[in-house]
């Protein structure tokens, strides 16, 4: 099993530069619109500038655990992550590369957290084969 949770943000008008200054954070990676996607062996471009920011956790701890640790890194800056929810697409990406039958589980406060940074869920669920 493994797990990948991020805060990312998608824009058509602020640079990661504009929202790394906005939040105080430097972003684990971010890329600029028009740019081709260096993740993906294509010719795709960027649609959108990107800055994504990971929970910083190991990819074996669980999707809940990480993004925990996602949100307690994002608490002194909770009002700007808001303030930037109205500008561009903010989103908690969770990804989970597992075997069938994952389910996903998150509490009350978890979702309560994600919903004051003004963002939406971005679901990924992925098969493995052992």
């Amino acid at each position: 099993m493994r797990n990948i949770v991020r805060l990312k943000i998608l824009s058509d008008t602020l640079t990661p530069e504009d929202i790394s200054e906005r939040l105080g954070l430097t972003p684990s990676r971010s890329w600029i619109k028009g740019e081709s996607d260096r993740k993906k062996a294509s010719l795709n471009m960027a649609k959108w500038n990107g800055w994504i920011y990971d929970s910083g956790c190991h990819s074996d701890v669980s999707l809940q655990e990480q993004v925990a640790a996602l949100l307690h890194a994002l608490e002194p800056m909770q009002d700007s992550v808001r303030r930037i929810s109205d500008l561009c697409d903010v989103a908690v990406s969770l990804v989970a590369y597992s075997g069938p039958n994952k389910s996903i589980f998150l509490s009350k406060k978890l979702v309560a957290l994600i919903a004051a940074l003004g963002a939406h869920f971005d679901f990924e669920m992925y098969d493995t084969v052992d």
